[in-house]
C-alpha cells in the first residue's frame, strides 16, 4: 500500500476533527523524493505540525466558512504554521498555536496587523527570552519582584546539562543581553529608575523587573497556566 505524505497522515489523524482536518489539508504537501535525507526532513515537519495541531485543538475553535475564506485568517494561518515549522522547540511551537487560536476566538487579537505584530514578536524570541518572560509571569506578585540573579538560577535550574556548562561562562552576559532585548521591546521594564553594570561577567541588576502593558497581554496569549513548558 502507498505510503500517504506526512499532510495526508496527519489529516487522516484529524479525521474526528473537521476543522482541524480542514486546516491540514490548507498545507502543501512535501516532495516524494525518496531518500534518507528527505524523509527524515519530513518526519521533522510532521512532528511539529501535529505539536502544533494538538495544541490549536484544545482551543475553542469555530471556524466559521466567511472566516476560513477571510484573507486576514488564510494570512495569519500560513504565517503562523510557517513560524511553527521552523521552530526546533515543542514549548514554542505550542504557543504559535495559542496565538492564533485567540485570534480566531478574537478575545484579545482582532485584527491581522495586530496579530502580525505579536507574531512577529513571538517568532524573534528565543529560550532565554521566553524563560524570562515565563519566570516573571509566575512571580510577578511577589512582593520582590523579580531580579536578574534569581532569573539565572531558575534557568540553570531547568535546562539541560549541556545548557547549564554554556550558563556557567556565558550565562550573566546571555541574561544581561535578553533583558535588555525584552526592555527594547517594551515586554518589561523596572519598577523605578535603575541601572544595569556588568562587573567581573556578573549582572547587577538593582531593581526588580515587571510587565508592561503590552508584556502582560503578550503573555496571557502564549501562556498556559496550567502548566509550565520552558
Amino acid at each position: 500500500m502507498k505510503k500517504l505524505n506526512p499532510i495526508a497522515e496527519l489529516s487522516k489523524k484529524y479525521s474526528e476533527s473537521p476543522i482541524i482536518r480542514s486546516l491540514c489539508q490548507l498545507l502543501p504537501g512535501w516532495s516524494s523524493a525518496d531518500t534518507l535525507l528527505q524523509h527524515r526532513a519530513d518526519e521533522i515537519k510532521k512532528d511539529r505540525l501535529l505539536t502544533f495541531f494538538d495544541e490549536l485543538a484544545k482551543g475553542e475553535i469555530a471556524l466559521k466558512p466567511e472566516l476560513i475564506n477571510s484573507n486576514d485568517f488564510l494570512h495569519c494561518f500560513f504565517a503562523t504554521a510557517r513560524a511553527a515549522l521552523n521552530s526546533r522547540r515543542k514549548d514554542k511551537i505550542e504557543m504559535f498555536a495559542r496565538l492564533l487560536n485567540d485570534f480566531i476566538s478574537s478575545n484579545f487579537l482582532t485584527n491581522a496587523n495586530e496579530y502580525e505584530e505579536f507574531l512577529s514578536m513571538l517568532d524573534e524570541l528565543n529560550h532565554i527570552h521566553i524563560s524570562i518572560l515565563f519566570i516573571i509571569f509566575k512571580e510577578k506578585n511577589s512582593a520582590k519582584g523579580v531580579v536578574g540573579t534569581k532569573i539565572m538560577d531558575k534557568i540553570i535550574k531547568w535546562d539541560s546539562n549541556e545548557r547549564k556548562r554554556q550558563y556557567e561562562t556565558e550565562g550573566d552576559y546571555l541574561v544581561s543581553g535578553a533583558l535588555e532585548k525584552l526592555t527594547s521591546l517594551k515586554l518589561i521594564a523596572t519598577t523605578h529608575t535603575s541601572s544595569m553594570k556588568l562587573v567581573r561577567h556578573n549582572v547587577n541588576v538593582l531593581s526588580p523587573y515587571e510587565f508592561t502593558p503590552l508584556g502582560e497581554k503578550f503573555v496571557s496569549l502564549i501562556f498556559d497556566d496550567e502548566k509550565i513548558n520552558i
